[in-house]
């Protein structure tokens, strides 16, 4: 009884591992069909930066600082880690 108390639970296991998985990528694609091009998300976190600070200028400088932070979408505080992970992988491939 107690070993297949063991395979039942191991069994569970992986059922939960299989759905966590699948939830993932659920969620992965979701985020592409709604996610917006960068340049969409730059050119909005220009118009909100402009509207604070009207005499800001660009440079392709500051440029590539607004592609490398704050144009992600809205990411749950317990996803941050996997979610930068995974922008930082896309990165890079």
């Amino acid at each position: 009884m107690a070993e297949e108390l063991r395979y039942i639970k191991r069994e569970i296991e992986k059922g939960l591992a299989r759905f966590r998985a699948l939830q993932r990528r659920a969620y992965r694609l979701e985020m592409k069909m709604k996610k917006e091009t960068e340049e969409e998300r730059i050119n909005k976190l220009k118009e909100e930066l402009k509207k604070s600070c009207p005499n800001i200028e660009f440079t392709p400088r500051t440029l590539r600082l607004l592609r490398l932070v704050g144009t992600q979408p809205y990411i749950p505080l317990n996803r941050e880690k996997e979610v930068i992970a995974e922008v930082i992988a896309e990165h890079y491939e």
